[in-house]
């Protein structure tokens, strides 16, 4: 989500502390670009405002 840049924020959620860390230490690794490509092409219709690209 955070590597799309119209996203301020991300809403995250977590039932132990361990998943937490987890989930916050992935903020700082970046995203392949071609695997972000695909992850925006499979949830094209989902992107409510956006045109269909």
């Amino acid at each position: 989500m955070l590597a799309n840049p119209a996203v301020t924020s991300a809403i995250i959620g977590a039932n132990r502390p361990d998943q937490l860390d987890e989930t916050l230490a992935a903020v700082d690794q970046p995203i392949d670009p071609e695997i972000k490509a695909k992850l925006d092409e499979a949830t094209r219709e989902y992107h409510f405002g956006d045109a269909l690209r």
